[in-house]
């Protein structure tokens, strides 16, 4: 069996001492021959500090073989191994911490500076990529880089650009991304393209489903949109978005009260305008329609399920009776009525003050009631020992830490058409908002707490 190479220990001598020599041809036999003794001292035949032969003695003879300008038999292997052409392209690259010959040829052939900038090159698969980018390139799926040339340079470019990856690169460059930042942005936002992003920015879409949902739904912009989620959200089985519209009037209306149909059609009609486009004086493409006459809105008005959570139509008295403010759904703000203040840092929040609200709200009539909270409010309470007799009365009903409270309850009454019983104006909704800012009032519902009584404004 040949014994495996073990590690050699050099003893150096001038060539002119064993001038008498056997020599073989190549290191590689020379080196198994070693092995096979077991010789492990090896002498190294010097001329002018050049290694000239390596040698053992054997059998009183020096048996040697030309070092080819290696230091050492391992290196000599290891040159052999990693398909260095000659020594002294492998002492350079060794120089230069290269173990591989096709590292560094390619690291030389692109002039990379240094192994550390290499190892990231090949690391990040600019490397094995780089023939997928010049076809990607090539077929026109890529803008033009300028320099871009090599992997070496396109490592450059790319990580110029925040990059951290060819992958990376590449799918950013496929979706129209030139850098890293950009391509993050639109990600955080849910965009997938940079033209879906750039079209959805000029519109005003902040997250890329807005965007889908504007397309699919033929929307132009976001203030579109929005108009669009307000009757979108009224009635998803069918109504023709006028219908809709009516619906929404409806919601508005005083209650207890007879609505004349002369007075009821003018108010419908400016109720329509609100979803016209300024600029062009029409009425957007997704604005379906079914009332074609007067006859198709009263009839509408005294038959369609709907309509009925917010009164009847009287065809004798040709007039829309509104339900009582009763009838309606209700949601409380608990932080705003807990409070009790309009600045909530010169008051405590009270669960007493929640507990006369609900029942105040239910001696009124109010059947259908909802309580909602932000996931703070119950830590702040200077009475917490009071929630069990709340939760007795009516569920206590939290949103999720992650969840914006003032952006929630504004979005609950517009979705729902429900009152609100708060005395906050909810100011930054209403800027960012048109529904909010122009409906919000006909829905809230102030209030103030003295005392034992429980004032709400509900005329």
């Amino acid at each position: 069996m040949e014994k495996q190479p073990g590690t050699y220990h050099y003893i150096d001598h001038r060539v002119e001492d064993y001038p008498l020599r056997i020599e073989v041809k190549e290191v590689k036999p020379f080196a198994k021959f070693a092995d096979f003794y077991g010789y492990k001292d090896i002498y190294r035949l010097k001329a002018d500090e050049r290694v000239v032969y390596f040698g053992v003695v054997h059998e009183g003879f020096m048996t040697a073989v030309e070092a080819s300008g290696f230091m050492t038999i391992e290196d000599y292997r290891s040159g052999i191994q990693h398909h260095f052409p000659d020594s002294t392209t492998y002492y350079k690259a060794k120089s230069g911490g290269y173990t591989q010959f096709e590292d560094y040829k390619i690291a030389a052939d692109f002039e990379v500076p240094d192994i550390a900038t290499y190892i990231k090159v090949k690391e990040q698969g600019y490397i094995s990529g780089f023939e997928e980018f010049i076809q990607s390139r090539n077929d026109s799926a890529l803008p033009a880089i300028a320099g871009a040339d090599n992997p070496y340079l396109l490592y450059k470019c790319a990580a110029a650009n925040g990059f951290t990856s060819f992958r990376h690169f590449m799918d950013a460059s496929l979706h129209g991304f030139a850098d890293a930042k950009a391509e993050q942005l639109a990600a955080a936002k849910g965009y997938k393209t940079k033209s879906d992003y750039d079209s959805g920015m000029a519109a005003q879409f902040n997250k890329g489903v807005d965007l889908e949902k504007a397309r699919e739904k033929k929307l132009r912009d976001s203030d579109d949109l929005l108009r669009y989620l307000v009757l979108g959200a009224l009635d998803p089985t069918g109504l023709a978005m006028d219908q809709r519209a009516m619906l929404c009037l409806l919601s508005k209306l005083p209650a207890s009260k007879k609505i004349p149909f002369s007075k009821l059609e003018p108010l419908f009609q400016k109720e329509k305008e609100y979803y016209r486009y300024e600029d062009t004086g029409e009425m957007p493409p997704w604005f379906t329609t079914a009332f074609t006459d007067r006859s198709s809105m009263t009839h509408f008005l005294a038959n369609a399920k709907q309509v009925g959570y917010y009164g009847h139509f009287d065809s004798d008295a040709d007039c829309f009776v509104t339900n009582a403010l009763t009838d309606r759904k209700v949601l409380v703000d608990a932080a705003s009525v807990a409070f009790n203040a309009i600045d909530y840092n010169k008051a405590a929040p009270k669960v007493e003050h929640l507990i006369r609200m609900v029942k105040e709200l239910k001696a009124c009539g109010f059947k259908d009631i909802r309580l909602l909270a932000d996931a703070n409010l119950k830590n702040r309470f200077v009475d917490a020992d009071l929630l069990p007799e709340l939760k007795t009365l009516i569920v206590y009903e939290e949103l999720l830490p992650t969840m914006n409270f003032e952006l929630m309850l504004p979005a609950i009454v517009k979705t729902n058409h429900c009152l609100l019983v708060s005395n906050f104006s909810f100011p930054n909704v209403r800027l960012t908002d048109p529904f909010i800012e122009q409906n919000l009032d006909y829905y809230r519902i102030p209030f103030k707490i003295e005392k034992d009584k429980v004032m709400l404004a509900m005329e």
